[in-house]
């Protein structure tokens, strides 16, 4: 659950060079003025709404901690971050790309 913190060091062991790391603010809804990420944000709304509740029901049921969570709490976090998809609230989420080059002398 933490790859986007680990991707440059990983990137860095496999012996990629030029790393390049480039962090992004998106947006969750079409709040926002721009109308490229309007587009992006009302896609990031869609796959939230879509598949966060099967994902955490999943990932909470079976690892959660301190011990794994009950489908009841699963569905009360779900519940809650439906709320954050609301168009009243200006919510944005990081994302992070990792661009590097393969060695020339591979």
């Amino acid at each position: 659950m933490d790859t986007i913190f680990k991707t440059k060091a990983r990137v860095e062991a496999a012996g990629f060079t030029n790393i390049k790391e480039v962090w992004y603010k998106v947006p969750i809804g079409d709040w926002i003025k721009s109308p490229l990420l309007k587009e992006a944000g009302i896609f990031k709304r869609a796959q939230m709404l879509e598949g966060l509740e099967g994902y955490s029901m999943f990932i909470l049921t079976h690892y959660g901690v301190p011990e794994p969570w009950t489908p009841e709490e699963v569905h009360w976090v779900a519940k809650m971050m439906k709320e954050i998809c609301n168009p009243a609230y200006h919510a944005y989420c990081l994302k992070r790309r990792v661009h590097a080059q393969k060695p020339l002398n591979s």
